[in-house]
């Protein structure tokens, strides 16, 4: 802006000092031929005709100044152009700037507002979140106690246990909801610390195998355990989800294979799954919130679980990784890192 600006000026005061020049210029030069062709005519060889005078006196007394004349009066033009382009850019910049400015203010008003906006949406949604998470879990005691009875006939039976299954489907999204409310408000409180991770992935597949009996679970873990800084509770939240997941998307069985490694200074846990697999397309945007790719047809689901495990495992220093051919029976492969802790346990447990 200033360099443009001193340009403008600089070419303004060069047009000003030709302008003045080009009058100064071509009078000398008038004066100079006319001090040399009268004495070198009229003094020194009075025999030359008057006409070879008059005509050495037009050509180099008048014809050459106004030469001389025309030339700086086009430079002088030309700065002049000059000088003008450069008021024109700086005037252009003055108005772009200012313009920009009014511009950067809207947008942050108007981030400001969508701020707002999602913070109360947010605050919304958690209220809500909290107010129907009691009376559902009120109705799933009440249909419990109703279920167990034994003078309900069977028609009203069925009835009720679909109602509780919608019920408990309810009450995982609601949680859902609350657990990425805390995230995206920045609540989420982690109690991070040395974690041996054979027994609490043994403990966490135990659990699961106890609910998925079409999906035998299969733990490899090598003899060098090393401890990993993780929350334990938020850890089991993560590996139920994935393996929740690896269930879902395997609707004719088969094994799901939980996989621990290390390499450097950090623990590698993958989950392999065999079934439908992923579409290269989506993988990508798995982790984004609400989004569901193409095989959503095939299970309920709200696009909330990979997003919620993927900001807990970056909570805890790791990464999530997917892998998938999107071939159905060669299934998916989930991996997440977790970062060592320096001193290192030493397990040997020949079952596993």
């Amino acid at each position: 802006m200033d360099s443009i600006q001193d340009s403008g000026s600089r070419y303004r005061r060069l047009a000003r000092q030709v302008s003045l020049i080009r009058w100064i210029v071509p009078v000398i030069l008038f004066l100079i031929v006319v001090g040399f062709e009268i004495p070198e005519h009229l003094i020194l060889e009075p025999e030359v005709h008057i006409s070879a005078f008059g005509a050495e006196l037009f050509i180099f007394g008048v014809l050459g100044p106004s030469l001389v004349a025309f030339v700086l009066h086009w430079i002088a033009c030309n700065l002049n152009h000059l000088a003008a382009a450069y008021e024109q850019i700086e005037s252009f910049n003055v108005d772009l700037e200012r313009r920009i400015r009014e511009r950067t203010d809207e947008l942050a008003q108007a981030n400001e507002k969508l701020r707002q906006l999602d913070r109360l949406k947010s605050e919304f949604v958690s209220l809500v979140s909290h107010e129907l998470r009691a009376p559902l879990t009120n109705i799933q005691g009440g249909l419990e106690l109703v279920l167990s009875s034994e003078n309900v006939c069977p028609p009203v039976q069925n009835n009720l246990t679909i109602i509780q299954h919608e019920v408990k489907r309810l009450i995982r999204l609601v949680q859902r909801i609350l657990d990425v409310s805390v995230i995206e408000s920045g609540q989420l409180i982690l109690n991070l610390g040395p974690l041996a991770l054979r027994p609490h992935l043994r403990q966490v597949i135990e659990h699961m195998t106890l609910t998925s009996s079409k999906h035998p679970i299969v733990l490899d873990i090598p003899p060098q355990v090393h401890l990993a800084i993780a929350d334990e509770e938020r850890l089991t939240d993560i590996m139920i989800s994935l393996i929740q997941n690896a269930v879902k998307y395997s609707p004719d069985g088969g094994e799901i294979r939980v996989t621990l490694r290390f390499d450097n200074d950090f623990a590698y846990v993958s989950i392999k799954d065999h079934g439908l697999g992923i579409s290269p397309e989506d993988i990508p945007h798995l982790t984004e919130k609400f989004y569901r790719g193409h095989l959503s047809n095939h299970s309920h689901g709200y696009g909330l679980g990979l997003y919620f495990v993927n900001e807990l495992i970056k909570a805890q220093g790791g990464c999530l990784q997917i892998a998938s051919e999107g071939i159905p029976g060669k299934g998916s492969t989930f991996t997440f890192t977790l970062p060592l802790e320096k001193e290192t346990l030493y397990e040997y447990d020949p079952v596993y």
